[in-house]
């Protein structure tokens, strides 16, 4: 701090956070406060300490009239400062300028070259000399010191400058070389999407529905520029950016979309992709074109498959169940088998252990399978096949849980059944990494016969297993709907033959596979929660009086799940085709092996999580989609067809805010209806059954039987209607 007061100086300094030389005079310094007036007019204040480190020269006293001698001293400053030759200035450098890079004070530069006698104003305007000296000389604002650049610098910096230039020069005829690219493929694909008839110099369709028929017919030269497209549209990548070894780069997608979609956004991109594939196969059924259009095949990034054909799991320790039988229950067709049980009788009490398929230890944290499987999201089961979320090599041989024969490593969750005062549960044993040998594969159709009617000591476990988690069911869900038919959508090729497949749902069989699924998520979730493991929980609030319980959606949050029973939930048992089942079960056996499976970092989950949602909401429309396109394919095949449908009586129906609808029953989608207004008015008036007795007002019922036929307008835009037969 200073030893006197300066009040009444005039001084230049370079002020915190200005980073210029300034001259100011000093209106009043006490108590450690000094109140400043710039040459500029700006007036503050500064500490006496941060004055000591900002003054570069002392002007002197600026006399009775402070402001005239302030603006006076400033235009002194830049007089000299103009009479400073450049050669003073490089003769400065050149008696400075070593191979190391120094900072100095503006005092004694000035010493260097003006000598001790040097006036005040004199040092001000070298200061300003060497400001405006960049090449050579730069001002550190922090001590009000200037880096002398020494040769080495500069010789640097020039040879910079001179390949930012070439990279301009470079980058202006790389962009003029794209920009002619766009117009020419513009001009190429613009006769494309004229409508039929059209001249051939109108502008092309506005729609996002291409013609049936082109004007032209479609060029092979315009691959590659498709197949770039489709590359840049997959979503195992982002549009956000352009790898340097794309065939096509972004740029030039988005200037191609901007002249023939109006906007260069990502979505005008993948829809002019859309728009030009259909033109390229037209006759390719609308999920395959989704499949190309998306990136959703067999075929994974080539990174991502290199990765998945060397992978080699985690050595970790295991706990040998090869012993035992253990058998995977599916439906006959699966080749994916996420999971396995086995059941065994411990001193009086049956055990059960469900074994999941270790895929944590298979697929890393963080490359690039990981990041396929993340962006895929789940496997999608389509009408016209499977795609998977991760590659056959791992998902339906090396980690799936098959009896044939060859040992597994498996994520093992073991319950003992148990009973508390509310009635029977199922009490988690331990949880743990596995090796297993599976003994049988066993479909639905072939437990539901040995659970009727058991054939050996394998099946009486299993019967017995059963009742005991029908009574933990029952608890949960007191009125269960009885197991009931119903037919999937078969599709062979690309639609060459499309069936229905009858399937028996809600059986014994399948119900036991998803009490043991429920089980094993909740018994995860509570494990993580007292270990304090950070997973993706399942959470579903409960609904508010007279309303539909909302639907589940991921959360960091450990809350409840409604549908089980307020119970903490987490998806564990479908890795190989579910990404949140994965990454839960890594982020367990990180805990479980001791930090030798990497699990992701708590701070990327929060985004991992809403990732998820957003492809997970994407899975699901896109499954629905396909479902209802195959739906009115078949219905199509059979237009003069009567089927058996549902007539919905929605209260936005009764009440005339919807149009009325039905389900058809045989491929189980919703179609407009027409015809349905005596029906709709006879619901009206129909009491609901039991109403009578309880005294509540009538209330129509939820569906009507009727038959309809299907009259399909689009199965490509999924416009059909149904009309009471």
């Amino acid at each position: 701090m200073a030893e006197k007061s300066r009040t009444g100086r005039i001084v230049d300094l370079v002020e915190p956070g200005r980073e210029r030389l300034e001259l100011a005079w000093i209106r009043e310094e006490a108590k450690g406060k000094a109140r400043l007036r710039t040459a500029g007019g700006r007036e503050h204040s500064l500490s006496s300490r941060a004055l000591d480190e900002a003054t570069v020269a002392d002007h002197g006293p600026a006399g009775p009239d402070a402001l005239e001698s302030l603006a006076r001293r400033d235009a002194e400053v830049e007089a000299q400062r103009a009479s400073i030759a450049a050669e003073e200035v490089e003769l400065l450098w050149e008696s400075l300028a070593g191979d190391d890079d120094e900072r100095r004070a503006l005092g004694e530069l000035a010493l260097e070259l003006l000598g001790p006698q040097a006036p005040a104003a004199r040092v001000s305007a070298l200061g300003r000399a060497l400001e405006a000296d960049g090449d050579r000389f730069a001002l550190w604002a922090r001590g009000s010191r200037f880096t002398v650049f020494g040769r080495r610098t500069r010789q640097a910096r020039v040879r910079r400058e001179a390949d930012e230039a070439e990279r301009r020069e470079e980058d202006a005829r790389r962009r003029a070389a794209e920009t002619e690219q766009a117009d020419a493929l513009a001009a190429r694909i613009r006769p494309l999407l004229a409508p039929p008839g059209a001249h051939p110099g109108s502008p092309p369709s506005t729609s996002h529905q291409p013609p049936a028929t082109s004007p032209v017919p479609w060029p092979a030269d315009l691959d590659p520029f498709l197949d770039g497209l489709l590359a840049l549209s997959r979503l195992d990548r982002t549009l956000d950016d352009s790898p340097a070894d794309d065939a096509l780069p972004l740029r030039v997608a988005r200037a191609v979309a901007a002249r023939l979609e109006g906007s260069d956004e990502a979505r005008s991109v993948r829809a002019l992709a859309e728009r030009l594939l259909l033109l390229r196969r037209p006759g390719a059924s609308r999920t395959l074109r989704a499949r190309l259009l998306l990136g959703l095949g067999d075929e994974f990034p080539a990174a991502a498959a290199a990765e998945a054909a060397a992978a080699a799991p985690v050595a970790v320790d295991v706990e040998d169940l090869t012993g035992l039988s253990s058998c995977a229950i599916d439906d006959p067709w699966t080749r994916l088998r996420d999971d396995a049980l086995a059941v065994l009788e411990t001193d009086g009490t049956l055990e059960v252990l469900v074994h999941v398929a270790d895929a944590a230890t298979s697929v890393p944290c963080g490359g690039p399978l990981d990041a396929a499987a993340m962006r895929r999201g789940t496997a999608h089961f389509w009408p016209d096949g499977v795609i998977p979320m991760l590659p056959a090599a791992l998902a339906e041989s090396r980690l799936s849980l098959d009896a044939d024969g060859a040992p597994r490593r498996a994520f093992t969750i073991r319950f003992r059944c148990a009973a508390d005062d509310r009635g029977p549960t199922l009490e988690l044993v331990r949880l743990g990494f596995s090796l297993v040998r599976i003994t049988a594969n066993r479909t639905y159709e072939d437990v539901d016969a040995a659970l009727a009617a058991p054939a050996g000591d394998d099946d009486r476990l299993l019967a017995r297993l059963w009742e005991h988690l029908a009574a933990v069911r029952r608890r949960r869900v007191p009125l269960d709907e009885p197991p009931r038919t119903e037919a999937r959508l078969v599709v062979e090729g690309d639609g060459e033959r499309i069936d229905l497949r009858t399937l028996a749902v809600g059986t014994p069989a399948r119900r036991l596979i998803e009490e043991l699924a429920l089980a094993s998520g909740m018994a995860a979730a509570g494990w993580a929660r007292e270990h304090h493991v950070p997973l993706i929980y399942r959470v579903q609030d409960a609904p508010a009086i007279g309303r539909r319980p909302s639907r589940a959606t991921y959360t960091l949050t450990p809350d409840e799940h409604h549908a089980m029973g307020g119970a903490l939930y987490a998806h564990v048992t479908s890795p190989l085709r579910r990404y949140v089942d994965l990454l839960n079960q890594r982020q367990l056996a990180a805990r479980l092996t001791g930090g030798a499976v990497r699990a992701d970092p708590q701070v990327d989950l929060q985004r991992i999580t809403l990732g998820i949602r957003d492809v997970l909401d994407r899975a699901r429309d896109l499954g629905r989609d396909a479902q209802r396109y195959w739906a009115l394919r078949w219905l199509a095949l059979r237009r003069d067809e009567v089927f058996d449908a549902e007539l919905r009586l929605e209260p936005q129906t009764l009440d005339g805010s919807r149009p009325p609808r039905v389900m058809v029953l045989p491929v189980s989608v919703l179609l407009p209806v027409d015809g349905s207004g005596p029906l709709f008015e006879a619901a009206r008036s129909a009491p609901a059954p039991g109403s009578a007795a309880s005294g509540r007002a009538p209330a129509p019922p939820a569906a009507i039987p009727v038959r309809v036929r299907v009259a399909v307008a689009d199965a490509e835009s999924l416009s059909a209607r149904a009309a009471i037969a």
